[in-house]
């Protein structure tokens, strides 16, 4: 997978490579609260760097932002360890909206991470919209589902329900609709 031996990636670099990485970060993000959650986007930019800093140092493959070769072996490790047990990576087949089902202010789970990851796709037409990937349902991203409720003449209380969710995913196109 790492072909070059000498090859390090800082920020800038950008390559199919580096969305496996992001995807392994956020992955042992979920169970791992000393690396940050990154958006997938196959630019190795500051976000990426810092999640790559943590896990360097969580792991101890030493220090900084670089992406080498020995760190990319260890995060493979790791994850792939990880990976064999599917809970430790949050992993569920899919996420459960049915009639009652809310994700509201203060909840913290995959179902947010989902959440602010339709939030960060609308943010590229209308960066207002922009909130961190925590997993957190924070003021931030309670501000940006109540502007999204108001501009779509909806209750503004910050909570996501049905509707709304299906209203993110058309309007994103990331994620499957609930009838």
């Amino acid at each position: 997978m790492f072909n070059e031996s000498d090859t390090v990636f800082y920020v800038g670099n950008n390559a199919e490579f580096i969305k496996r990485v992001q995807g392994r970060l956020r992955d042992l993000s979920r169970s791992d609260k000393r690396i940050p959650a990154v958006y997938i986007d196959g630019i190795y930019g500051n976000e990426t760097k810092d999640a790559v800093k943590a896990f360097r140092n969580a792991y101890d493959v030493g220090e900084g932002g670089e992406l080498d070769k020995e760190t990319f072996e260890m995060l493979d490790k790791v994850w792939n360890l990880a990976k064999k047990n599917a809970s430790l990576l949050g992993y569920r087949p899919q996420f459960e909206f049915y009639e009652g089902n809310v994700i509201s202010p203060g909840d913290s789970f995959d179902d947010v991470y989902a959440v602010q990851l339709l939030l960060r796709e609308l943010s590229l037409q209308d960066s207002s919209y922009y909130t961190e990937m925590t997993g957190n349902y924070d003021e931030k991203t309670v501000t940006a589902i109540k502007k999204l409720q108001k501009a779509l003449g909806k209750t503004e209380n910050g909570i996501v329900d049905r509707d709304l969710w299906n209203t993110l995913v058309l309007l994103t196109g990331l994620s499957r609709k609930y009838r």
